[in-house]
């Protein structure tokens, strides 16, 4: 893996916990969407290195990282304090959580910040491939509150016909009138022969995986990635 050196050049309050980081990208540095670094997090010790996945495409001048900010965690502290400018050291990129591009469909389904490194995937097939295969996204968050992203989801559903999006709240106040309950809820008419990427919760992940193979799908088909 290489090592590199990254500078901070935005950072954006998504949700109360969510926050949106972009760095400037090293010359030379190459990856897939949806792979993800590893940073290297500077303590009074050592440094300990924190996984994130690149929500940016290959193509665009900068690297972006949807990050949730956990009480006192290394990283999130880090990043809380961190000042446009400042460098952090980051290895990679890791993982192949990536578009298998021969597939006939493909399923995201996403809970939480889950939704980084398929934001990267979808940005990088609707805006820079040209992949005909139909493409679905089931994202899930708790609350009004906690929803991100969304418009953009919208855009890319209005401009792209071979592309749909659903939002679906396990918590939602009494005036919400889109879909309620978890994103298990949700997988109609699942499609056997289509290709599944999974990235959330080790609880969601599992359950949507042991629905898709009780349907048939390959387990060959089903990628995830554990936040």
């Amino acid at each position: 893996m290489e090592l590199y050196n990254l500078t901070l050049l935005h950072k954006e309050t998504l949700t109360k916990n969510v926050r949106l980081l972009r760095f400037a990208t090293p010359p030379g540095m190459e990856f897939k969407a949806g792979q993800f670094m590893q940073f290297l997090i500077p303590t009074t010790e050592r440094k300990i290195p924190r996984s994130y996945s690149i929500s940016s495409t290959p193509h665009d001048e900068y690297l972006e990282f949807c990050i949730k900010i956990l009480e006192n965690g290394i990283g999130s502290t880090h990043f809380e304090q961190m000042q446009l400018g400042e460098a952090v050291e980051m290895k990679g990129p890791l993982v192949k959580f990536v578009l298998d591009a021969e597939a006939s469909a493909h399923v995201f389904v996403a809970t939480g910040v889950g939704i980084a490194p398929i934001m990267g995937i979808l940005r990088n097939a609707l805006l820079h491939q040209t992949i005909a295969a139909p493409m679905k996204l089931l994202f899930g968050v708790r609350s009004e509150k906690d929803i991100f992203w969304n418009e953009a989801l919208h855009a890319f559903a209005e401009s792209n016909s071979h592309f749909s999006y659903q939002l679906t709240l396990s918590q939602p106040e009494a005036t919400w009138h889109g879909l309620t309950g978890r994103v298990v809820e949700h997988l109609d008419d699942i499609d056997v022969n289509a290709h599944y990427y999974l990235c959330g919760s080790a609880e969601m992940v599992r359950d949507v995986r042991g629905i898709l193979i009780a349907a048939g799908v390959q387990s060959a088909h089903i990628h995830f990635e554990i936040f």
